[in-house]
């Protein structure tokens, strides 16, 4: 409930109504505490991408581009 009750009030900011900050951040606090309880842990990754494909992203016309 803690979560969809935050999930509310997102789409309550996203569209431009009333956004109480300290309500949102003590239900936040709280769902990582249960988190916690739960034995959930925050397990970083690398989202770094890979040379290959930064420029398969940017294209081949600002790759072979004159530099500046």
């Amino acid at each position: 409930m803690i979560s969809v009750t935050c999930e509310l009030m997102e789409q309550d900011a996203v569209s431009g109504k009333e956004f109480d900050t300290d309500t949102y951040g003590q239900l936040t606090d709280r769902l990582g505490r249960a988190f916690v309880r739960l034995g959930l842990e925050r397990q970083p990754r690398d989202i770094t991408p890979s040379l290959d494909a930064y420029l398969d992203h940017i294209g081949p016309a600002k790759v072979d581009a004159e530099p500046v």
